[in-house]
């Protein structure tokens, strides 16, 4: 799972929840456009083909997280708040607004993940 919240957020006492996206490495041909395929160069991810499944976003308590098992990179990131954002309604239609939200950031990301 991915957390979508701001690092800021995750290390704060309140709220006692994050919002997550799960992932799935068992998704098999084309995708929909509210997933997002992770890259395989991300480095947050040990599988093949690992796919954020950004429709099925859900709150969880902090204190149900385990550990850490990575960070992804800040283009990942991005890509992925921006379909979840897209999936709840909170964008214009543009076609580009996920490419042009990548090419603003370039620096490593505070957002954690787990397998």
């Amino acid at each position: 799972m991915i957390i979508c919240n701001s690092s800021l957020l995750c290390q704060a006492a309140s709220p006692k929840s994050v919002i997550v996206v799960p992932c799935t490495a068992s998704a098999r041909g084309p995708l929909a456009d509210w997933h997002v395929e992770i890259p395989e160069t991300e480095p947050a991810f040990s599988k093949d083909r690992v796919v954020a499944l950004a429709n099925l976003i859900q709150p969880i308590l902090k204190s149900d997280l385990i550990e850490c098992v990575g960070v992804l990179t800040a283009g990942t990131f991005v890509r992925i708040q921006t379909v979840v954002a897209g999936n709840l309604g909170l964008l214009s239609a543009r076609s580009n607004v996920v490419e042009d939200a990548v090419k603003m950031l370039g620096s490593p990301s505070k957002a954690t993940s787990q397998p």
